[in-house]
């Protein structure tokens, strides 16, 4: 299909840097791939896997155009890993190997093992692809050309990636390539790569990484607006129609979220995402400013991928200051706005990732909160825009945050933002949060530059 054809342009391209052996290495180390449901996902990820088997360091006079190879390609090591062994090993024994079995390609396996724990297929070439569970150890001893990562919306953590990254770390043509339609909040390794992806695309990062998304946006009805399906499912008008869609959202009615996790390729939206959107849109102006007599607040998320800077006067008008990438520009970048604002105080979590940004202690006027200073500063907040006691300067990272954030139970009755499990990039909510806490309930406190 078209959107296949996209993505295999793209994942297959090759730069002229060469590894070991004189041949061009890829052009992304990194592929990610999100899509709605059965839209030809496992054909395309078989597709790429049989050919980084068989046809690796293929060249044109190896290959004339019109003919068949003039020989296999260099022999290559690769994993498929799926959301659990039994899932993946369906998959491998009841849709593949049947498929490469009536195929031209088959004369060229040499063995397909079939035994529980130990399921592969070898080539004559040499080149091997083994299934693998996503545990810590899976992977551990092998040395590998190629990874799978598919359906990643069930990862509540990074294991599979501890488990593979560092079996390609010798390989410079290596590449990973993951796929996966939507989960939900909980779904921490997919949310975290959406956020790296759109980012990326919105940057217009072209090194290292690629990213594709299918799925429908914000506003769009997906149970409903049946004559914009095609418009977010790839495969419909081809191996989907109408009829089957319909009958999809029938079967699927009674799961809230369901249909438009598994058809809009949208997160599956749950009780523990805490902000109503009516409530938020009520408390954000555009022309909200606020004053001098104001507090700073600093977050980066555990990768510390993106940080956010932002600040609330004792009025209560919020505003975010900066959401960029990394951390090593907000020492002094946080320097310069103290300056500016005439040695006001900036707060951050004392026990959170921005704790470790070199040099933000020893800054003047830091105030490290405690972490019941922070479950307060959260519940402050979101009381805040329950009660529209708070401005908040409209900003389309503080939307983003506030729509896809999660909640995190922390004792009996208190909760954080999570960072981990948001559906967005969070810092920017909880900088706001803690600035809001910080001009709201503390007293500046005199310190000495």
């Amino acid at each position: 299909m078209w959107w296949q054809l996209i993505c295999l342009r793209v994942i297959c391209e090759l730069v002229d840097v060469v590894d070991a052996v004189g041949n061009k290495i890829p052009a992304f180390r990194e592929a990610f791939i999100t899509v709605c449901r059965q839209s030809g996902k496992t054909s395309l990820v078989f597709s790429i896997l049989l050919d980084r088997c068989l046809f690796w360091g293929i060249t044109r006079e190896d290959w004339p155009e019109g003919e068949s190879p003039k020989k296999l390609g260099i022999s290559q090591q690769c994993v498929w890993t799926g959301q659990s062994g039994t899932d993946i090993r369906k998959k491998f024994l009841n849709e593949l190997v049947p498929q490469l079995e009536k195929s031209a390609i088959w004369p060229l396996v040499k063995k397909v093992h079939r035994s529980n724990g130990h399921e592969a297929i070898t080539f004559v070439n040499g080149s091997r692809i083994d299934l693998l569970t996503a545990s810590e150890s899976a992977g551990h001893g092998m040395v590998l050309d190629f990874a799978v990562m598919d359906e990643i919306f069930s990862d509540t953590d990074n294991r599979r990636e501890q488990a593979l990254l560092p079996a390609m770390i010798t390989k410079i043509a290596a590449q990973v390539l993951v796929c996966s339609t939507a989960g939900t909040g909980a779904s921490t390794v997919y949310n975290r790569k959406v956020r790296t992806g759109r980012k990326a695309v919105q940057e217009g990062y072209t090194e290292d990484f690629c990213y594709f998304e299918w799925s429908a946006p914000p506003d769009a009805d997906v149970l409903n607006d049946e004559h914009l399906w095609g418009t977010w499912m790839p495969a419909f008008g081809h191996t989907q129609n109408v009829s089957s869609i319909r009958h999809a959202k029938i079967a699927l009615e009674e799961e809230e979220g369901e249909f438009e996790r598994a058809f809009g390729n949208r997160p599956q939206l749950t009780s523990t995402q805490v902000i109503d959107p009516t409530l938020w849109d009520e408390a954000t102006d555009v022309k909200a400013a606020y004053d001098d007599q104001c507090f700073l607040a600093v977050d980066t998320d555990p990768t510390r991928a993106m940080t956010s800077i932002a600040v609330c006067d004792t009025d209560g008008i919020v505003e975010l200051l900066e959401n960029r990438q990394g951390t090593g520009w907000v020492t002094e970048r946080l320097g310069d706005l103290i300056e500016k604002l005439e040695e006001v105080p900036f707060v951050f979590d004392h026990h959170g990732p921005a704790s470790q940004i070199e040099g933000l202690d020893k800054l003047p006027g830091a105030r490290p909160l405690s972490s019941y200073e922070v479950i307060a500063a959260c519940g402050q907040f979101f009381d805040a825009i329950e009660n529209g006691t708070v401005t908040i300067r409209k900003d389309d990272a503080l939307d983003d945050a506030a729509h896809g954030v999660v909640k995190k139970k922390t004792g009996d009755n208190g909760f954080v933002f999570s960072r981990e499990s948001s559906l967005a990039d969070v810092t920017p909510l909880m900088a706001a949060a803690m600035a809001y806490y910080a001009a709201r309930g503390m007293e500046p406190e005199p310190f000495v530059l």
